[in-house]
């Protein structure tokens, strides 16, 4: 399941200087013009806002986080013909 993909990664901002866990609710499809998947993380830290990401980004950034045991991020290789045609920024 779709969802399932997400849940329990870990993702930091260098910007907030925080990192993000994706609850088994951080993820929602939503509609209107700039809809679509969107993960939701939040951090541990009182005070720090939820950060929202496409999935292309949030995968982006969970691959290069360190991880729970058990948890493993996949990535496809700089270049490579699926990452073409799966990024939203490839013209």
């Amino acid at each position: 399941m779709f969802v399932n993909k997400y849940k329990d990664t870990t993702f930091y901002l260098s910007d907030t200087e925080e990192a993000y866990h994706v609850d088994d609710d951080g993820i929602q499809f939503l509609r209107g013009h700039s809809g679509g998947w969107t993960i939701y993380g939040n951090s541990n830290k009182p005070g720090v806002e939820e950060e929202s990401l496409t999935p292309f980004l949030a995968v982006q950034l969970a691959g290069d986080t360190p991880q729970a045991v058990g948890i493993k991020v996949e990535q496809q290789l700089p270049g490579s013909e699926d990452e073409q045609l799966n990024d939203p920024e490839a013209s």
